[in-house]
């Protein structure tokens, strides 16, 4: 059930990702593209930028606001908490403005903001494109690049490591093809694979002759 929950969403690949951010530096107000940036680069859901304290360096938001109630301790560099704290300057305008939901108005307007975007850009319309296509990318980059799926279900706030698992169930040669930065990682890991199966053989080989020595 919750894999087809996920297949309602389409993540976004490093081309897609890309002609979004071309296309607002052509089109657009450019702090759009520090916003879909921020969202792409830490995996947060939609709302999850408006509703935490920046602490230095940290991120935290309290467990009674995420959405499976984990809290988040997310560090951020230079750029991502000055991206941040724009983002909640955006929404502070519609507190000033006694807006009944600042937090739903600013994604809103980002959202639909991106919206737009795709469907100037002819993406694919049979697919569920969102703010989150940037959170599914981040899991999908994060459980390869980091080697441990426990890790990247902390950073993204899954109740169960199997949710994150999710992200492995795409082929090989369809990541190759839209995430051309992870090739040297998936290449190593099938080498890995292909080195394992021949130690294998190897060791069925070995001992098999040790039997027949026995017989």
């Amino acid at each position: 059930e919750l894999m087809k929950g996920m297949q309602l969403y389409h993540y976004f690949n490093e081309s897609e990702t890309n002609e979004v951010y071309h296309y607002i530096d052509e089109h657009l107000d450019s702090s759009f593209l520090r916003y879909y940036h921020f969202y792409n680069q830490t995996g947060m859901r939609p709302t999850e930028p408006f509703i935490g304290e920046l602490v230095g360096d940290w991120y935290l938001i309290p467990p009674e606001l995420r959405k499976n109630g984990i809290p988040m301790q997310m560090q951020l560099n230079d750029e991502l908490k000055s991206i941040l704290l724009e983002m909640q300057s955006f929404r502070d305008e519609y507190v000033a403005r006694n807006s009944p939901n600042p937090n739903g108005q600013a994604y809103g307007i980002i959202s639909k903001k991106l919206l737009k975007i795709t469907r100037a850009l002819n993406f694919d319309t049979n697919r569920k494109i969102t703010l989150k296509s940037f959170r599914h990318h981040y899991g999908i980059k994060r459980v390869y690049t980091t080697g441990n799926i426990f890790q990247v279900a902390m950073e993204m706030g899954h109740k169960s490591v199997t949710t994150t698992q999710h992200y492995l169930r795409f082929q090989l040669d369809e990541l190759r093809d839209h995430f051309p930065s992870l090739v040297p990682i998936i290449d190593n890991m099938a080498n890995i694979e292909i080195n394992m199966q021949d130690g294998n053989k190897k060791m069925g080989t070995q001992y098999s002759n040790v039997n027949k020595l026995h017989t």
